[in-house]
């Protein structure tokens, strides 16, 4: 894409400060010689600090579910199959191109597919649970790409529409208004034809049968997992986890930002999915216990 090795990391970084891509940088010293503030050192070794704190919160977030295990979807197999974070990337105000391009040829998509629950509600990829996320990125995305790209079908395949939240059910209805198609079906089985176009072959809850649909472009809507490596950062005492490697809150309802162990407290998708404002009313609650624990 052009990009250099030292460089900003995108437009809104914060701080707004460059950085060293060390994997592609060949440590010819040139951006050394010319900082003007003298700032790149390239004998600079890694450091690690010790604080002692009275108190924790658990910040770290959830990993997204890698598709490749589920080759019905074709992830990995075939180029014009996306996952819900690259077609984000393409949407983005800094996106790398000036429209939506599909992989394998560069062309602009005309018919495009999300499949939803991609790694959720789905014993079979190992993750049983809601992501309470996929529904409404998705729809999100849908309305994005009908702005990008008036002309183009798109069709978003679900188990359920979750909008649960406030306003969500209207932003699903002005979906549905722009011309966005929702198949109420599970994807069986995916195929690749010579022309990079995907024949999804799927069942149609509506009608109860068993139907197929060809798209030049797939887009998973991938779900949430837990980080397993949360609960390793702590030495000694850890905190508990749920049966899905969330961080085990103590009482959901009356004390959610709590956790199994005193003075450690947990906040946003570490302790389970969540969306944007879930997760700002989680961090808000924890940091009000962690002032109320220092506050003793």
């Amino acid at each position: 894409m052009g990009r250099k090795a030292a460089y900003i990391p995108f437009s809104i970084a914060s701080p707004k400060i460059a950085a060293i891509d060390m994997e592609n940088c060949t440590l010819c010293g040139a951006c050394e010689k010319v900082c003007p503030s003298n700032c790149i050192d390239f004998t600079q070794e890694d450091r690690f600090y010790e604080i002692e704190a009275r108190t924790a919160i658990i910040a770290t977030g959830f990993k997204l579910y890698d598709p490749a295990n589920l080759p019905r979807y074709g992830a990995g197999l075939y180029k014009n199959v996306l996952t819900s974070m690259q077609m984000e990337r393409q949407l983005a105000p800094t996106r790398p191109f000036n429209t939506i391009l599909r992989p394998s040829d560069g062309k602009v998509p005309d018919k495009i597919a999300y499949i939803l629950c991609a790694g959720s509600r789905d014993d079979s990829a190992g993750n049983p649970i809601c992501s309470q996320i996929c529904c409404m990125y998705s729809i999100k995305q849908a309305q994005l790409l009908m702005g990008a790209l008036p002309m183009a079908d798109i069709t978003i395949y679900y188990i359920d529409i979750r909008a649960f939240g406030k306003g969500y059910d209207e932003f699903y209805e002005q979906a549905k208004g722009m011309g966005v198609k929702f198949i109420k079906g599970k994807i069986g089985k995916m195929s690749e034809l010579q022309n990079g176009n995907l024949i999804l072959r799927y069942e149609d809850i509506q009608s109860g049968h068993i139907k197929e649909s060809e798209h030049d472009l797939v887009v998973l809507s991938v779900g949430a997992l837990a980080d397993k490596e949360t609960p390793l950062l702590f030495k000694g005492i850890r905190p508990d986890v749920d049966n899905h490697d969330f961080i085990l809150q103590g009482d959901p309802v009356l004390s959610p930002a709590k956790t199994t162990v005193d003075g450690i407290f947990v906040a946003g998708t570490a302790s389970g999915p969540k969306d944007i404002p879930d997760s700002i009313l989680s961090a808000g609650s924890a940091a009000a216990e962690a002032l109320s624990y220092l506050t003793r």
